[in-house]
């Protein structure tokens, strides 16, 4: 399980960097910059996400450890419904707002324009990489490790490829990023969701009386979880806002470090 954990992170960071090297060959600090605000913004979507997932990992791995497989369904089910209203409600929130929120964190001019092109972009996939990551909480949590990296390793190849087919190829910058991480996600969430129903059948139709009684316990484990993932990102907005303000090449050289970062915390 350990291995299994350590190679999708590994995967996933490493397909950040190559994101990164390849706006890089642009020449343009600007789109460095832009990925950096964007990924702090994402970072924070992303972190609510985690929160609900341990729910949903616990729930499921408690009534599979008890040997009741429907009820394991039926909560894995509900969590993941859960988690893409929840993380549909808080993207289009932020894709409404992206202006207002980039602002907050520093990004001016040409690069919030930049910022907020990508963000455009991405922000209405964000529900499907939820629901990726849920399948993929979900496989582990009944001991499917080695399908549980199935659908990283499809995404991370994906947004490896894209992006140097996009970005270095056909120069689209920003928005070439911002289409391979889309593309990334929705791969990502059906790989998933194929894996589940195929070989699991694990999805089950919501019941209104049974969802709210799950939601309750949902709730109970996802809302501590999420105020401890939310730090993270709290502190990564702080050091991105103080970075502003020396310009968009001190901005790009934290995104660039905060790359490097995950390749050593991924072995943790």
């Amino acid at each position: 399980m350990t291995a299994v954990n350590t190679l999708s992170l590994l995967a996933l960071v490493i397909s950040d960097l190559i994101d990164m090297y390849c706006l890089s060959l642009l020449g343009n600090q600007e789109l460095a910059a832009a990925i950096g605000f964007a990924g702090t913004l994402m970072f924070f979507l992303v972190s609510t996400g985690l929160g609900l997932q341990v729910a949903l990992a616990v729930l499921v791995a408690r009534a599979e450890g008890a040997g009741n497989r429907d009820e394991a369904k039926r909560v894995g089910s509900h969590s993941m419904y859960v988690s893409v209203v929840f993380s549909s409600i808080l993207s289009l929130s932020a894709w409404i707002f992206n202006v207002p929120l980039l602002s907050a964190l520093g990004a001016t001019g040409s690069t919030l324009q930049l910022v907020s092109d990508y963000c455009t972009i991405v922000l209405p996939a964000t529900p499907a990489l939820m629901l990726g990551m849920c399948c993929a909480s979900v496989l582990r949590a009944i001991g499917d490790a080695r399908r549980s990296i199935s659908s990283t390793f499809v995404a991370a190849a994906l947004i490896g490829l894209l992006n140097t087919l996009l970005i270095v190829y056909m120069q689209l910058g920003v928005e070439g990023a911002a289409w391979a991480a889309v593309i990334a996600r929705i791969a990502l969430m059906v790989v998933g969701v194929n894996i589940l129903i195929r070989r699991h059948d694990y999805f089950v139709r919501p019941s209104i009386s049974t969802l709210r009684a799950d939601a309750r316990h949902i709730t109970r484990i996802a809302i501590p979880a999420m105020l401890t993932t939310l730090s993270t990102p709290l502190g990564s907005a702080i050091v991105i806002r103080n970075m502003a303000e020396y310009g968009d090449t001190a901005v790009a050289g934290a995104a660039i470090i905060g790359r490097l970062l995950p390749v050593l915390l991924a072995l943790c």
